[in-house]
């Protein structure tokens, strides 16, 4: 438990917290968003490697990505999830790929140039590891 001002709270109630806080925020975020995208015309037009049939406006996102690392940020401590910077600058990486993608489009080269440097973040400095997959495929352990 950690205490918050004069609030202790349970690590697993302050996960559900920031799922929830996530949702409400990200609930009213993409509404805001969706009507910038629309007034702006900023749309992903359909092509060959969509999955829509008619223009979508790109910034929903933005919210989504936000609301995520804001709530996780204040409500999730080091106990449930030690070096959480790494995950966040990991994210940054990828958000930022992804806007500039939106925008003005990337190969996929650099795509996945920055993929691999965040998944690297997440390996290398935050020590992040699948050491189970609990019996998916019929696999437990992961040496």
């Amino acid at each position: 438990m950690q205490n918050i001002g004069p609030f202790l709270i349970p690590e697993n109630i302050r996960i559900l917290l920031a799922v929830v806080f996530s949702c409400i925020l990200s609930g009213y975020g993409i509404p805001i968003l969706v009507r910038i995208a629309h007034s702006g015309k900023i749309y992903d037009h359909p092509n060959s490697r969509t999955a829509h049939f008619l223009p979508t406006p790109r910034l929903a996102g933005i919210a989504i990505f936000l609301s995520v690392i804001l709530t996780t940020s204040l409500l999730v401590n080091d106990s449930i999830f030690p070096r959480f910077q790494y995950f966040v600058a990991g994210s940054l990486v990828l958000f930022f790929v992804g806007i500039k993608d939106d925008f003005i489009g990337i190969t996929f080269y650099k795509k996945f140039i920055a993929q691999t440097l965040s998944a690297a973040m997440l390996i290398l400095l935050a020590d992040l590891r699948f050491t189970s997959i609990h019996g998916f495929f019929g696999i437990n352990a992961i040496s």
